[in-house]
């Protein structure tokens, strides 16, 4: 195919100006222009290390991110204070975050002790409450009576024991009354998944966990 020069207007200066017609997608009459109406979305953020205010093409703008005037700005330290042992320590601004550690020790340490129990991404429920003097018998029982297997999916034990549910929450009876809470009618087989989406709150945690709505089962 052989390419003929031909004029188009230039979408900045809307001046005409003559380019080959294998170019269809160029849009400008000069890099001047074409720089020009860079700009003309520009963006004004403000330097992380210096203050120094400066533009960036909108679609660079991205909401919490730090930016830098310059390469000396990028690679300048700040002073943090670590999370855990309150040392203060160098850091580069990109690096900042809400929490920082001057050592893996220290960030193990700092996590050993706030992202346990409910505050962990992984929680799924905690320790078993006391449900009553014969609450382990009638456990195994309902598990025996039940073969072994979830009574929602059909799961059977492999290694570990499924959970027993109470239909009626054993808060209901309260301690006092926990045989008739324990009693085998009252109790059903499940696994720890299925168990998970009849509880409240560990239905709540179970849907936050793996992001998939779980189906209210009774």
């Amino acid at each position: 195919m052989v390419s003929v020069m031909i004029q188009k207007t230039c979408i900045n200066c809307g001046e005409d100006y003559k380019t080959y017609s294998c170019r269809t997608s160029r849009k400008f009459c000069s890099k001047q222009c074409y720089l020009e109406y860079q700009k003309r979305d520009n963006f004004e953020v403000e330097c992380s290390a210096c203050g120094e205010i400066m533009e960036l093409p909108r679609y660079r703008h991205k909401k919490d991110r730090q930016y830098h005037c310059s390469y000396q700005c990028r690679k300048t330290s700040k002073t943090v204070e670590c999370s855990h042992c309150g040392k203060k320590f160098q850091r580069k601004p990109a690096e900042i975050k809400d929490n920082n550690f001057c050592s893996r020790d220290c960030m193990g340490k700092w996590q050993s002790e706030n992202m346990v129990g409910e505050n962990s991404p992984t929680w799924l429920g905690g320790w078993e409450k006391y449900y009553g003097a014969n609450w382990e018998e009638q456990k195994n029982l309902a598990r025996e009576r039940d073969d072994y297997k979830c009574q929602r999916c059909g799961k059977k034990e492999n290694g570990k024991a499924h959970d027993v549910h109470h239909k009626t929450p054993f808060r209901v009876y309260g301690i006092d009354r926990y045989t008739e809470a324990n009693r085998l009618g009252n109790l059903i087989t499940l696994c720890n998944p299925c168990h998970s989406k009849i509880e409240p709150k560990r239905r709540q945690r179970w849907e936050e966990f793996t992001g998939q709505k779980a189906e209210k089962i009774s």
